[in-house]
């Protein structure tokens, strides 16, 4: 208890800044405190995070928030606390008389209730405020850790000037309270209304601009290479129970949803169903797919019309779903001539009206390796110049195999992604980004084999793509899909009870990857490995998928390039027929652990 007091002292005192600030707290107790804001003026957000640094422990806590600000108050409240290895979350929307707050814990979301109290203020609100000298004023901040709102008075005191290290600054001294505690520190702003130093119950607070030797922000001294923000996908058809997955969505490593398929080609989308989907990627942040349809018997132009109406921020769109077998999913007889056609009229008029959206397609579905596909020659040759990402369905089985085969498919993948590269190059797009924007183990929902899609051994495979997807570094990779689609979903949701089937174990290991990977030379067979350095938390998240039924001990370790891994008696342990999430410190040694097995 001690401990959380401190730290939400340590949070209130410099809730401060806008643009650009960085705030470091040194404190006596040992921990410091990291602070980053960020303040968008156009359009009004403020986003920042704040990390705990306890020295000898990892992960480091962390929270993140985006506030929406009007009129100088918070109109809107996103947050998100990572202590050790679980998640939490909270909303809050400005009312009458106070806020009406949502709370998620892991993926439970709790009921939501009424936070009764003044609004908050912006922490650009705290920046004006001192930066204009005012004598006087009440902050009022939500502090993150008790979900309490707490009521801060600034009284200006004088001007002087300090040393700082990058020479003398003028700045205003102000004294403030923390009137509900009976606590008072001695903050000074420069002329802008940027912190510059202060002083709070034995710690010292510096902002970076004046202090850079004071930044304590883990580096990690490996090279690294990027990873697609939109890597992490899932696929959305079903609104009957979408509201359902908000909680495991939004604590998942889901980044981005697809809005498409079979149905989606053929059904007009209601104002129901956009408002649904609206308040789906509103809820879990993610940034949305949309599919327009070739059957709706509604033009693309308008159907782009409600999409922009609905979802204003949308900016990559498709249009058709798995045109090459329009015979056998819809019973359409369209040859590739008419689909060229029309495919290049649709979307020429999408970049018309909407010159910002990217094209994604062509969603064609090929089980083998590409270079067989005469449709997709033919789609490439005429309409590959109006595509910004290449998509494709990827299903290499009916469900029916064996779930010894499935796991041969994880050594087969990377061999089609360089079939594909070496294809599209063909065409003049060998630097396309490549996105899977359907894949499973399976096609067929009412599959039940040995290795359908419901299996461990599919989770094996989905967690595997997702390591070849950073490693062949593919704009996207998503899962068909989210939920109650037979044996192919991540969530079967049926009497109020939810199924979580054991590919929601993936989405799970991934969540704490940053946008970068250290690369890997791997001398372990029949095992993927991919580590990211994150350094927020203060460790490098490994994911290991061993798809031998023998279990592995590993030896990690530093090389020029990136990370060895060895096979050793005694080293860390990987079970077999295994996925395991590591957090590693800098020396490569475990500091927590979580293995899903069959």
């Amino acid at each position: 208890m001690v401990f959380r007091r401190l730290i939400l002292l340590v949070f209130i005192i410099f809730s401060v800044g806008g643009y650009a600030t960085e705030i470091v707290v040194e404190n006596p107790a040992g921990f410091s405190f990291y602070s980053l804001i960020h303040y968008d003026a156009a359009k009004e957000l403020e986003i920042r995070k704040d990390i705990i640094i306890i020295p000898g422990k990892s992960p480091n806590p962390v929270v993140y928030s985006k506030a929406w600000v009007e009129n100088g108050k918070v109109a809107k409240l996103k947050l998100e606390r990572r202590f050790d290895s679980s998640s939490s979350f909270k909303d809050l929307v400005l009312i009458d008389g106070g806020y009406l707050s949502q709370e998620q814990v892991d993926h439970i979301i709790l009921p939501a209730d009424f936070l009764r109290t003044s609004p908050i203020n912006s922490f650009q609100f705290l920046k004006e405020n001192t930066a204009s000298r005012k004598d006087r004023f009440t902050y009022n901040e939500l502090d993150p850790f008790s979900g309490k709102v707490l009521e801060f008075e600034y009284d200006y005191e004088n001007e002087i000037t300090v040393d700082t290290e990058i020479g003398k600054v003028n700045v205003g001294v102000y004294r403030m309270k923390v009137k509900s505690m009976g606590l008072e520190g001695e903050y000074s702003f420069d002329t802008s209304g940027e912190p510059v130093v202060g002083k709070f119950m034995g710690s010292t607070i510096y902002n970076l601009k004046y202090f850079p030797s004071k930044k304590i922000a883990v580096k990690f001294d490996y090279e690294s290479k990027e990873i697609s923000p939109y890597l992490f996908g899932n696929n959305y058809w079903s609104e009957a129970y979408i509201k359902q997955t908000l909680g495991f969505v939004r604590n998942s490593a889901i980044e981005m949803i697809r809005w498409g398929g079979i149905y989606r080609d053929k059904e007009k989308r209601r104002p129901n169903d956009f408002e649904l989907f609206k308040k789906f990627i509103d809820y879990t942040s993610v940034v949305p797919l949309i599919q327009l349809g070739y059957f709706t018997d509604e033009p693309v132009e308008e159907q782009l019309e409600k999409v922009l109406a609905f979802i204003p921020e949308t900016e990559f769109v498709s249009f058709s779903n798995e045109a090459n077998i329009y015979p056998v999913i819809m019973g359409k007889n369209v040859s590739v001539e008419e689909f060229n056609s029309r495919y290049r009229s649709g979307v020429s008029k999408i970049k018309e009206r909407a010159p910002f959206i990217k094209i994604v397609g062509p969603d064609f579905t090929i089980g083998n390796l590409p270079q067989y596909d005469s449709w997709l020659k033919k789609f490439l040759e005429k309409n590959g110049d109006l595509i910004d990402i290449f998509s494709i369905h990827y299903y290499p089985f009916d469900g029916s195999q064996s779930a010894e085969r499935t796991l041969e498919n994880i050594e087969e993948f990377p061999v089609y992604i360089d079939q594909l590269r070496k294809l599209l190059g063909k065409y003049g797009l060998e630097d396309i980004p490549i996105a899977i924007t359907e894949c499973n183990t399976s096609y067929d929902f009412n599959s039940s084999g040995p290795g359908n899609a419901s299996t461990f051994e599919a989770a094996l495979w989905a967690a595997a793509a997702f390591i070849t997807g950073i490693e062949k570094e593919l704009w996207s990779i998503q899962l068909w899909g989210i939920v109650n689609d037979g044996t192919l979903s991540l969530l079967n949701i049926e009497d109020g009870y939810t199924d979580f089937k054991p590919t929601t174990r993936v989405y799970s290991v991934f969540k704490d990857f940053s946008d970068r990977y250290i690369p890997v030379e791997n001398k372990v067979s029949k095992l993927k490995i991919v580590f990211s350095p994150n350094e927020d938390l203060g460790v490098i998240v490994a994911v290991v998928v061993n798809y031998d039924s023998s279990p592995k001990e590993l030896l990690l370790r530093k090389i020029d390039n990136g990370i060895s891994v060895e096979p050793m008696e005694g080293g860390i342990k990987i079970e077999g027929l295994s996925i395991t999430l590591l957090y590693l410190n800098e020396k490569l040694e475990v500091v927590y652990r979580k293995d899903y097995t069959k």
